[in-house]
Parts: C-alpha cells; sequence; structure tokens
C-alpha cells in the first residue's frame, strides 16, 4: 500500500486489534505489525446488547493480549452511527483506563489516509486493502448496489481500514 507502511511498521510488532461495531455485532482484525493480519471476523451480538458486546471486546482483549486497540471515533466529522452504536463505542474508549492504549479514528481521518492510494468509498478502500494484503480477498463482499444492504463482511475490511490507519498515522 505504501513504503511508509512498509518499511516503519514491518519493524515493529506492536499488536493491533481493531474492532468495528454493527448493529449484528462488530468486524475485527488483529494485526502483529502493519503487513501481518493474524485473525479476523465478524462477532454476533444477540438483540444488540451493548453489555454483552463490550463482555466479547474485553475477552478478545483478554484472549488476544493487544498492545493498542483501535475503534471509530463517533464523536467526530463523518460519523453517522446510531445512537446504541456511540454508546458502545464511548464504552470501548473507555477500556483505556484498563491498561490497554486505545485509538480512534474518524470516518474522516480513514478516509484521507485511503484517498492517497485512490480510495474514497467504502467499497474502493476493501479493494485498496485487497491490493496491499491479498489474505483478504476470499472475503471480499461484492459491490453494493443502492437498494441491497451492506454485506457483513464489509465489518472485516471496516476493522483492517481503522487498524490500516492507526498504522500509517501512528507507527
Amino acid at each position: 500500500m505504501s513504503d511508509k507502511i512498509n518499511k516503519k511498521s514491518t519493524q515493529s510488532h506492536t499488536r493491533v486489534l481493531a474492532l468495528y461495531p454493527t448493529s449484528r455485532g462488530f468486524g475485527y482484525v488483529v494485526f502483529e505489525g502493519a503487513t501481518n493480519p493474524l485473525d479476523w471476523g465478524n462477532m454476533s451480538i444477540k438483540n444488540s446488547d451493548n453489555k454483552l458486546a463490550l463482555k466479547k471486546v474485553k475477552s478478545f482483549i483478554f484472549y488476544y493480549q493487544p498492545d493498542v486497540l483501535v475503534s471509530e471515533n463517533p464523536i467526530e466529522k463523518g460519523s453517522r452511527r446510531s445512537q446504541r452504536i456511540n454508546s458502545l463505542l464511548l464504552s470501548i474508549k473507555r477500556l483505556e483506563k484498563v491498561n490497554i492504549i486505545v485509538k480512534t479514528y474518524s470516518r474522516y481521518e480513514i478516509i484521507n489516509v485511503f484517498e492517497q492510494f485512490g480510495a474514497k468509498t467504502k467499497y474502493e478502500i476493501s479493494r485498496a486493502i485487497i491490493r496491499f494484503l491479498p489474505v483478504f480477498e476470499y472475503h471480499k463482499p461484492p459491490k453494493r448496489k443502492p437498494w441491497m444492504s451492506e454485506d457483513s463482511r464489509m465489518a472485516i475490511f471496516d476493522a483492517v481500514a481503522l487498524a490500516m490507519t492507526y498504522f500509517y498515522l501512528e507507527e
């Protein structure tokens, strides 16, 4: 994707857990350095229960032992998330008090990073991610038509975009 990411972040072995909450649960990805995704997927949460979602997030933190937790900033420019998701994102941000670094990025910041690689929309960002990390090719969602719901796999790409934004801006 970028020489900046390749040169700087591959030397770092920062373990990053990126989470992207959705109405059905959350997408997640774990990286060990910018070019080494360890695990990814979607976690379903029944009844859109924020307490249960936060409990799952804490179990992910315990299991993966990340150095940094990355999520979306719900109060910055570009966020159009529901009140429930905003509440969950703020609860995730408060986890910073339990000995983990929490970084949040607005949709605007993510788009600014990926615009440098010719990607503005979520679909274009997913394709840029696949170019940089071909391991995600298998999970690529189809291009969304105006009448279609967003594919659940897009949450994985949203989580990857958050992690890559962290590596690009912070490392």
